[in-house]
């Protein structure tokens, strides 16, 4: 329930902007995760690559489906398979509107980290 509220506490403060909690709390972020990236560490850079592309987003996709097939296979209860196809379906289209629903609700007009900053 903390969690949750921290959550929208967070949303809010971005939805807000006479709140000025978002734009430190993105720099701090921003330069802790980005401060490895340099010459010397050149197996950081790769590592980012591969997890920025869409074939990793794949893979962590269907590592969710295999999760949730594993599941559907433990469960021992009858008409199993209905109910674990409902379940899916729900999921999809919840995750489906939420996402129309914040691509309509909210603007993404804060700056990207990388033109914010000039020496990133």
């Amino acid at each position: 329930m903390l969690l949750n509220a921290l959550g929208v506490a967070l949303l809010a403060c971005w939805w807000i902007p006479a709140l000025d909690f978002w734009p430190t709390l993105d720099s701090d972020v921003f330069w802790d995760f980005n401060q490895f990236i340099t010459p010397l560490n050149p197996h950081w850079d790769t590592l980012l690559g591969i997890l920025n592309t869409r074939a990793f987003d794949a893979v962590a996709f269907a590592m969710m489906g295999v999760l949730f097939c594993w599941a559907m296979l433990t469960d021992q209860q009858p008409a199993r398979y209905r109910r674990w196809t409902s379940i899916g379906i729900t999921m999809l289209l919840t995750a489906g509107l939420l996402s129309l629903f914040v691509l309509r609700a909210i603007s993404y007009g804060h700056a990207s980290p990388t033109r914010f900053f000039s020496h990133a």
